[in-house]
């Protein structure tokens, strides 16, 4: 049986979702958070930035998801009926979405993300299909802010005994699950075009103002 694959950021909607629920979360506190501010301070988000680009990490998604330390799952998915409630429907992105909608058997559609695995479930539920995503860490239900698995430049090691139709992505680091599906439809700003076309990959949307 075939599998349709479809990563939730920025191709299902505008939105890093990782990032965006953080801060959701956050502007929801009361008091004042040191890290939260410092981390979205221009100078601190370029430093880590470019040490993650310069040692292959992403320091900054590291410490953003450290936001997170010590709420519990509970007071999270709460969290979580919000943000998708009142901000990720908004930035639903159509072109997926009609894709989607195509898909007759919903048991061939897998959402394969990156994000936190409590928001790709949330998406999951909502269309009622398979999902991979990164695992936060829990401890009696007490979130540690750190990540018990992390599928960032990994997707394609899910897949490997896999029969792929379609893929459906934004993301370069995907390439290497794109170039196994048969049918993959890219998602591109301006700029990531050429990545595509100079792999002979067609691009099937190119995001306005991008």
């Amino acid at each position: 049986m075939t599998k349709n694959i479809v990563d939730v950021c920025w191709t299902m909607y505008r939105s890093n979702t990782t990032f965006d629920f953080i801060y959701f979360v956050m502007k929801r506190q009361k008091g004042f958070n040191l890290s939260f501010f410092l981390l979205n301070t221009f100078v601190v988000k370029f430093l880590l930035i470019a040490l993650g680009r310069i040692f292959k990490r992403d320091y900054y998604r590291y410490f953003y998801i450290r936001l997170l330390k010590g709420y519990h799952y509970d007071e999270l998915v709460k969290y979580i009926d919000q943000f998708y409630q009142e901000f990720l429907i908004s930035r639903q992105i159509e072109f997926t979405f009609n894709l989607l909608d195509g898909f007759v058997d919903k048991a061939d559609v897998i959402l394969c993300s990156a994000s936190l695995d409590i928001i790709v479930e949330k998406v999951a539920n909502n269309f009622g299909v398979e999902y991979f995503a990164s695992h936060l860490a829990f401890k009696n239900n007490v979130c540690l802010g750190l990540l018990e698995s992390d599928l960032l430049f990994s997707k394609h090691e899910l897949f490997s005994d896999v029969e792929i139709d379609c893929v459906i992505t934004d993301n370069l680091s995907d390439y290497n699950l794109v170039k196994r599906a048969k049918n993959p439809i890219i998602l591109s700003n301006k700029k990531n075009v050429i990545f595509w076309e100079e792999r002979n990959i067609h691009v099937n949307y190119i995001f306005e103002g991008e």
